[in-house]
């Protein structure tokens, strides 16, 4: 799945959605399109490399992760507001009622005839997108909406895990990103004997 990401500073490209299939396995690696931009100096310096996503929790997390880039820089106050998210975009072709053309959609279930998804519904990423900010913006704890709060107990994310791998994902992974047996799949499968960043993997799980 590829995905916008950013490390530092702001954003200032977003990528495009798209599945790749393992044909050794029955599972769909994810991987995100990662755009590093240092503000640093005249002129900004930038560098794609790949990034796997093994789970929808690490998807879901990384993309807020970015959408939230530009409240975190303290450049915007709202995902609204937030210039060069995929979030902001999401957000203006949902007023139209139209589906992003670069970007997967979200969806409630897989269907036949539309396999590549997010299986979430779009409404409560915003919400949960739009809390997380709040909670950014005024370092308060307690924040997250009932609504919110029921999606990460389906990620099976803890609210304290969830501030800290969006405020901090970029320093947290620098390799494969999910839970800490699909890292232990993964290394598996590509016969990796260390499971490099498995700390940071188990912020993926309710505490």
């Amino acid at each position: 799945m590829q995905l916008p990401f950013i490390a530092v500073d702001y954003v200032i490209s977003v990528g495009l959605c798209a599945a790749s299939t393992n044909p050794s396995q029955d599972k769909r690696i994810k991987k995100i399109t990662v755009q590093v931009v240092s503000g640093k100096g005249d002129l900004p310096i930038s560098f794609i490399e790949n990034q796997a996503l093994l789970d929808e929790a690490a998807m879901l997390t990384c993309m807020a992760y970015v959408d939230l880039n530009p409240i975190r820089a303290q450049l915007a106050d709202t995902p609204e507001q937030s210039d060069h998210t995929s979030i902001q975009l999401r957000i203006r072709a949902a007023l139209k009622g139209e589906q992003p053309k670069n970007l997967l959609p979200f969806i409630v279930n897989e269907r036949d005839n539309q396999p590549n998804g997010i299986a979430f519904l779009l409404s409560d990423y915003l919400e949960l997108v739009d809390d997380t900010g709040r909670i950014i913006r005024s370092d308060k704890r307690g924040a997250i909406s009932e609504n919110s709060a029921k999606l990460l107990a389906r990620l099976n994310i803890s609210h304290d895990n969830w501030l800290k791998l969006t405020t901090e994902f970029g320093k947290l992974f620098r390799g494969p990103v999910g839970t800490l047996q699909e890292l232990t799949d993964y290394c598996e499968h590509l016969e990796k004997r260390r499971r490099h960043f498995a700390a940071s993997c188990q912020h993926f799980h309710s505490n």
